[in-house]
């Protein structure tokens, strides 16, 4: 197998522990009025970018593109939870804000939707997220 593959495997390993990190919060947000019940938390897309695993983190409250330190890569650029950064993606640049998630550590974040009521069910959100996922590694056009 080749080092990229390896790599992407790795990004879609990181995305999962992001998962489960936000699995084990849902319990005690269940209560809060922007939670959709009919959604749950996935990973979508996540693969390698600049040494980072970016990808998307839908849960019943926020869909989020999502950016965590890969193990054997570059740290995060450092900043203290509730600053933020810039990344460049092939679609252009996007502003992070830094954060943490318990059990898990450093997660860096873009909102794209929340709340997410307009969601009806776990599909329309996964096909939104690997739509935007898709889209955030599409390269801009140049200008014409």
């Amino acid at each position: 197998m080749n080092a990229a593959g390896a790599d992407s495997r790795t990004a879609q390993a990181l995305g999962l522990r992001l998962a489960a990190g936000y699995r084990a919060v849902a319990p005690r947000l269940a209560d809060v009025p922007i939670v959709n019940p009919r959604l749950e938390v996935e990973a979508i897309g996540f693969r390698p970018h600049q040494g980072w695993a970016v990808g998307v983190m839908v849960t019943p409250w926020f869909m989020n593109v999502a950016v965590a330190a890969l193990e054997e890569g570059p740290p995060l650029p450092p900043g203290q939870p509730g600053g933020g950064w810039s990344l460049t993606l092939p679609a252009g640049g996007i502003g992070l804000t830094i954060g943490q998630l318990d059990r898990f550590g450093r997660v860096d974040s873009a909102s794209l939707f929340s709340p997410m009521e307009a969601f009806p069910d776990p599909v329309t959100a996964r096909l939104t997220a690997m739509s935007a996922i898709a889209a955030l590694f599409t390269p801009a056009a140049g200008p014409v």
